[in-house]
């Protein structure tokens, strides 16, 4: 490889190994393309619509009472993050 290469493709990307994850990434994102037609923020968006439909159903559409559970999760997560520090 010579400097021209490095300096103009690589460097950007910090080293080859990001520059190679990065490469996989697009050879994988082409890959879901073409078997699902979609992108992945669109299947993300598919399954995060999903989700939240399954999560309110589960509290009878109360969005007050889903919401508040919610609250309690992230306030259960942060204490457990302190505790692990």
């Amino acid at each position: 490889m010579d400097k021209k290469v490095y300096e103009d493709i690589i460097k950007p990307f910090g080293s080859y190994e990001r520059f190679k994850k990065r490469v996989d990434d697009i050879k994988f994102e082409i890959e879901m393309m073409k078997r699902t037609g979609k992108t992945s923020e669109e299947i993300f968006a598919e399954l995060y619509e999903i989700w939240e439909r399954e999560y309110l159903r589960a509290f009878n559409g109360d969005v007050k009472k889903a919401r508040e559970h919610l609250m309690k999760v992230r306030e259960w997560r942060r204490k457990l993050r302190n505790c692990e520090s």
